[in-house]
C-alpha cells in the first residue's frame, strides 16, 4: 500500500507554518510539525524546534524523545550538524524529572489495574484501565493508550461506556494502527451519539478508507462530516481538511452529477470551504470542463499537499486520477481529436500528453488509438454493423436447431417411437408400439 513508501522531499519556503499549525492542537500538532520538518528541509530547523517545544510545554514525555531523536537525525546530514544538533539536544534535567514522576504514576496506576483484576470488580477495572490508557495519551504514547483502551472494550458495563471506549480507541488509531477505526467509528454510529461525536467518527472512517486508496467510500464519510466539526477534532483534522480531502478524493472518483449534487449543491460542506474557497473554485471548474483551469490550481496547491501529513503519500495518485478522468471526460464525445486540443483542454503539453494517453489505453481506462504520428487520438467504436449482423445469424442458427429439433419429435410420435432414459422403459399393452432406451 501507498503509506509505505517513503514521503516526498518538498521544498516550500515560502509555507507559512505558524498559520498552518495553528489550526491543531496536542498530539495531531506534534505530529505534523515532526512529518513537516522530515520532509520540507527549509522548515526542518523551524519545525522540529517547534515540535520539541510543544512536547515541553504539554508535558508529552514519549513525543519529546521521538523529536529529539528524529531533529538529531536530521541535523547529522546537515551542513550545519554541530549548531543543530547543540540546538536540539535533550534537556536532561526536564527529561529526568519527567521520566522519574511518569514512572511513579504509572507504577501506581499499573498496581491499581491488578488489584481491581484481583478482585474482578468489572467496573473498576474498567475505570482503572481508562486512567492507564489516559495517562499513557497524556505522555504521548499512543499505542500504549490504544492497548489499554482495547483492554476495556469487554469490561464496558453500560452503552456511554461502551461510546467512550470506542472513540478513544478510534482516536489512537488515526496515529497508530489504523485497523481498529471502522469496526469502533461503525460501532459508535451505531448508537444515538451527538452530532460532534458522528461527524468525528466519519472524519477517522474518512482517513481509514483514504489510507487503503479507496477514495470513493473516504469521499462519502468526508461529505457526511457536518460543520460542527470546526474546532472540535483538532488534535487529529481541521474543518478546512476535510473540505480538502473531500473535494479531492470525490474529483477522482465521482461522476459529474454526483459532483454536482454531493458536493457542488451541499450546504454543509459549503460551510467547511468557507475556510478554504479554493477548493470549490476547483470543483467547479471541473464540473464545467475546464480542466486545464482546475489542473492548474491543483498543481498550485500540490507542494502544501505534500506537506499534509494524511495526503502526502496519494497526492500523486490522486492528481494522476483526476487528470485521466479529465481526459476522459473531455475525449467522449468525439470520433477523433488532435493532441495539441486535447492537451491544451486538459492543461497538458503534447510531449506530456502521449504517455499518458498511452498508458490510458494500455490500462484499458480509454477506449481509443493512439496515431503518434499524424498527433491525433482515434475513438474505437463498437462495429454496430457487424455486430448485428452476428447477432442476426446466431438467431437463424438456434430457429433452425429448434425447427429440426421440433420436426424430429413429430416424426417420432408419427411413428410411435419414444425415446426414454435407462431405467424408464415401460411396456404397454399395445403391441404394435415399440420402445428403444438411450
Amino acid at each position: 500500500m501507498s503509506e509505505d513508501k517513503q514521503p516526498t522531499i518538498v521544498h516550500v519556503p515560502e509555507f507559512q507554518l505558524e498559520s498552518y499549525i495553528s489550526q491543531y492542537t496536542g498530539i495531531g500538532r506534534i505530529k505534523r510539525l515532526l512529518f513537516i520538518g522530515e520532509v520540507c528541509p527549509e522548515l526542518r530547523m523551524q519545525a522540529f524546534q517547534q515540535a520539541i517545544g510543544e512536547c515541553r510545554k504539554g508535558g508529552l514525555y514519549s513525543l519529546y524523545s521521538e523529536s529529539v531523536s528524529r531533529a538529531m537525525k536530521a541535523a547529522g546530514s546537515s551542513p550545519d550538524a554541530v549548531a543543530l544538533s547543540a540546538l536540539y539536544a535533550r534537556d536532561e534535567e526536564w527529561f529526568k524529572s519527567a521520566n522519574k514522576a511518569g514512572k511513579e504514576t504509572l507504577a501506581r496506576l499499573e498496581a491499581e489495574v491488578h488489584d481491581q483484576k484481583r478482585e474482578q470488580e468489572r467496573e473498576n477495572t474498567m475505570r482503572a484501565l481508562m486512567q492507564l490508557g489516559q495517562f499513557h495519551l497524556s505522555r504521548g504514547n499512543v499505542d500504549s493508550a490504544l492497548h489499554a483502551f482495547l483492554s476495556c472494550v469487554s469490561l464496558a458495563t453500560t452503552p456511554e461506556h461502551a461510546v467512550i471506549i470506542s472513540s478513544q480507541i478510534v482516536f489512537c488509531s488515526t496515529y497508530s494502527d489504523m485497523i481498529h477505526i471502522q469496526t469502533f467509528a461503525n460501532r459508535v454510529k451505531a448508537t444515538n451519539v451527538d452530532s460532534v461525536t458522528r461527524a468525528k467518527m466519519n472524519c477517522a472512517l474518512g482517513l481509514f478508507y483514504l489510507s487503503h486508496q479507496n477514495y470513493r467510500v473516504a469521499a462519502e464519510r468526508f461529505l457526511e462530516v457536518t460543520a460542527d466539526i470546526q474546532g472540535q477534532y483538532s488534535e487529529v483534522i481541521s474543518g478546512s481538511d476535510v473540505a480538502a480531502y473531500a473535494c479531492l478524493c470525490a474529483l477522482a472518483s465521482y461522476s459529474r452529477q454526483e459532483i454536482k449534487n454531493k458536493i457542488v449543491n451541499n450546504s454543509e460542506l459549503r460551510k467547511l470551504l468557507e475556510s478554504a474557497p479554493i477548493w470549490r473554485t476547483i470543483v467547479l471548474h471541473f464540473n464545467s470542463s475546464r480542466f486545464d483551469q482546475a489542473r492548474a490550481m491543483l498543481l498550485s496547491l500540490q507542494d502544501e499537499l505534500l506537506l499534509d501529513l494524511h495526503l502526502s503519500r496519494h497526492i500523486t495518485h490522486l492528481l494522476n486520477t483526476i487528470r485521466n478522468r479529465s481526459i476522459s471526460l473531455y475525449f467522449q464525445p468525439f470520433s477523433s481529436l488532435s493532441m495539441g486540443s486535447l492537451g491544451e483542454a486538459v492543461g497538458l503539453s503534447v510531449k506530456e500528453l502521449e504517455p499518458v494517453l498511452a498508458q490510458m489505453i494500455a490500462n484499458k481506462l480509454l477506449v481509443a488509438r493512439l496515431d503518434a504520428a499524424n498527433q491525433v487520438v482515434r475513438a474505437r467504436h463498437a462495429d454496430q454493423r457487424n455486430s448485428t449482423f452476428v447477432k442476426a445469424m446466431t438467431a437463424g442458427d438456434e430457429f433452425i436447431r429448434n425447427t429440426r429439433s421440433l420436426l424430429m419429435r413429430m416424426s417420432l410420435v408419427e411413428n410411435k417411437l419414444s425415446v426414454k432414459p435407462q431405467g424408464q422403459i415401460d411396456l404397454e399393452e399395445d403391441d404394435e408400439e415399440m420402445y428403444y432406451s438411450d
